[in-house]
C-alpha cells in the first residue's frame, strides 16, 4: 500500500532546506526504490479496473521483510470458485439463485456471518445437518477441476519451482480436504479446519499453519480473500499477508481500512505472488 505524504497546512510557509544526508530524505529515497522494484517485478495490467497489478500488489512501505520460504493459501474464493456450490444450495432451499446471491452479498456487507443467509430463507437452518441430508439424497458437497480459478495451478507450480513450500489450509470440511487432495494440486501440504478441530479466525489455526510449514511465521505469506478470517488473524499471528480481490468477500471488503492496515499486498491474481516473493527475497 502506498503511503501518501501529508499536505502543508499553510501553503505560504517556506519549506525547510534538507541536505542529502537528511535521514528523512534517505528513507524516502529507499521507499521510492522499493516502489520501482515492485512495479518492474509485476508485468500484468488490469484494463477492467484501470488499476495495475503493480499498484495493487505494492508492498507496504517501510516494512522490513524476512526471506519468504512458504506461501499458504485459503481455499474458498482463493483457490476454488464457489459460485456453483452456492447455486446448489439455492436449489436445495428452493430459492432462485439470483435471489440467494443478492441476499448472500447483503449479509456479508452487513458484517454478519455468511451462514445467516440460510436463516433468512429457512429459520433454524442447521448447515451440518443439511449437508448430511444432501449427501443422503445423493447431492454431497463437491467441487472439481472446473471449479478451480484458472490461475491456481500456474501460481502454485511457479512457487514450487522457486523452492517455496506451498500449503493449502482453509475453513473447510473433512470431505473438502479429501476433494482437494484428489485434485493433485502442486502443494506440499493440504489440511482443513475440520481436520484440525479449529477454525479461522482463531489464532490457534494459524499456529497450526506455522507448525505445518516448519518455519517462522515471518517467513510465511498467507493468501486469502477475507479481511476478517484471513488477513487480520494471519497478520496478528506474525505472518505476511496477501489479500486477493475476488469473490464476494474480496470485492465487498476491498475498501475497508483494515486492508491497508493488515495486508502487505493486494493482488488480483495468484500468479502475482511469484514476482512478489522473488522481489522480497532478492532484497534480503
Amino acid at each position: 500500500m502506498v503511503a501518501h505524504a501529508g499536505r502543508d497546512r499553510d501553503h505560504h510557509a517556506r519549506r525547510p532546506e534538507t541536505s542529502t544526508t537528511d535521514p528523512r530524505l534517505a528513507a524516502a529515497t529507499e521507499r521510492q526504490s522499493q516502489r520501482v522494484q515492485l512495479r518492474l517485478a509485476t508485468k500484468r495490467t488490469w484494463a477492467a479496473s484501470d488499476v495495475s497489478a503493480a499498484a495493487l500488489a505494492s508492498q507496504r512501505l517501510g516494512t522490513v521483510f524476512a526471506v519468504i520460504g512458504a506461501v499458504v493459501f485459503d481455499v474458498g474464493e482463493t483457490l476454488v470458485d464457489e459460485t456453483r456450490e452456492y447455486g446448489t444450495w439455492a436449489d436445495w432451499l428452493g430459492v432462485p439463485r439470483h435471489t440467494f446471491t443478492a441476499m448472500f452479498g447483503a449479509v456479508i456487507a452487513s458484517g454478519l456471518d455468511y451462514r445467516e443467509t440460510f436463516q433468512v430463507f429457512r429459520p433454524g437452518f442447521d448447515l451440518d445437518r443439511e449437508r448430511q441430508a444432501r449427501a443422503d439424497a445423493g447431492q454431497p458437497e463437491w467441487f472439481g477441476e472446473g471449479d478451480l480459478y484458472p490461475d491456481v495451478r500456474p501460481a502454485l507450480t511457479a512457487l514450487r519451482e522457486m523452492g517455496i513450500w506451498v500449503g493449502v489450509v482453509g475453513n473447510q470440511t473433512v470431505r473438502a480436504g479429501k476433494l482437494l487432495r484428489e485434485l493433485d494440486l502442486p502443494a506440499d501440504f493440504i489440511a482443513t479446519s475440520d481436520d484440525w478441530g479449529v477454525q479461522k479466525p482463531d489464532l490457534e489455526f494459524f499456529d497450526r499453519v506455522v507448525e505445518a510449514a516448519e518455519r517462522p511465521a515471518t517467513d510465511i505469506i498467507y493468501v486469502g480473500d477475507r479481511i476478517d478470517n484471513d488477513i487480520i488473524p494471519a497478520k496478528k499471528a506474525g505472518m505476511k499477508t496477501a489479500y486477493i480481490q475476488r469473490g464476494p468477500w474480496g470485492w465487498i471488503h476491498r475498501d475497508k481500512r483494515e486492508v491497508d492496515e493488515f495486508a502487505d499486498w493486494r493482488i488480483l491474481a495468484l500468479t502475482d505472488l511469484s514476482d512478489i516473493v522473488s522481489t522480497v527475497n532478492r532484497a534480503n
